[in-house]
């Protein structure tokens, strides 16, 4: 199959980009641009109608929160309504912190499988080796980030840690729906 390739022109802004989306040196720019295309269609969801829509990004450290759906956590009965997982994952860590003082620096012993934290002092400890996952990670408090690129599956491992580091039982006095 032949086809005529389109000359794309990269300015300094865009230049920057994709260097700063770089995660090795053999990448070449398409192979960044791809990656980072693909990422950003993954993250294109479907909602509960079936349509897909699109995430919003803004420029900077914040960035916009999935409006997903409605969540409920509840810690010792007391209910948190949220409307994001990262949302879900925030209350539960202060929330949490704040009944059992310390809970953040035990969690943050913790390692996932990849090798990630859940809440670390600066966003490159939660993705080692992961510069381009840097841009997810947000400020908790007290100079603390906590890891916002995560699935329902992910944000309930987390939740699991974190209840374990609390001394509590997940699904018992904390969990959500």
């Amino acid at each position: 199959m032949t086809m005529n390739a389109n000359r794309l022109t990269i300015d300094l802004e865009l230049h920057k980009l994709i260097e700063a989306a770089r995660a090795s040196f053999d990448e070449t720019p398409t192979d960044i641009l791809k990656r980072v295309l693909r990422t950003f269609l993954a993250e294109i969801a479907l909602d509960d109608n079936g349509s897909s829509a699109a995430i919003g990004r803004t420029s900077g450290a914040e960035r916009l929160e999935r409006k997903r759906g409605d969540y409920v956590l509840t810690i010792f009965g007391k209910e948190y309504k949220c409307n994001s997982l990262k949302q879900v994952l925030r209350t539960a860590l202060l929330e949490l912190e704040a009944k059992k003082p310390g809970l953040i620096d035990g969690v943050a012993n913790h390692r996932t499988r990849k090798g990630r934290r859940i809440v670390a002092r600066t966003p490159h400890e939660i993705y080692p080796g992961k510069p381009q996952l840097v841009r997810y990670a947000e400020k908790l408090r007290n100079g603390w980030f906590f890891d916002t690129n995560i699935s329902r599956p992910t944000l309930e491992r987390y939740l699991k840690v974190i209840a374990d580091a609390a001394g509590i039982e997940y699904g018992r006095e904390v969990f959500f729906s």
